[in-house]
């Protein structure tokens, strides 16, 4: 949790001749993007991962996937505090 607020405090300090609003609307974008390219990189990863096991490709996304939303639901259990992130004068320490 340090990093992610030592890189929020450098954001807030480049744009910080910037509105709240600006900062917020690529705060939000970014975080959107991100999460979209993380979920599918770390679902492709593990799935090559499983494949390098044995395990067919297109089985082994759908069970990576399965893992991350599902069942256990890694995202799952964790997005009341992923949203938080989306809150208009967050900042990772609160």
């Amino acid at each position: 949790s340090e990093h992610k607020a030592v890189a929020y405090d450098v954001f807030m300090e480049i744009a910080k001749d910037w509105s709240p609003w600006q900062r917020y609307v690529l705060r939000v974008r970014v975080m959107a993007i991100i999460t979209v390219m993380f979920t599918l990189n770390i679902s492709r990863f593990g799935a090559l991962l499983l494949a390098a096991d044995g395990m067919d490709f297109k089985k082994a996304r759908r069970a990576t996937l399965g893992y991350l939303l599902w069942k256990p639901g890694l995202f799952r259990i964790s997005w009341s505090s992923y949203w938080d992130w989306y809150r208009p004068g967050f900042h990772p320490w609160d």
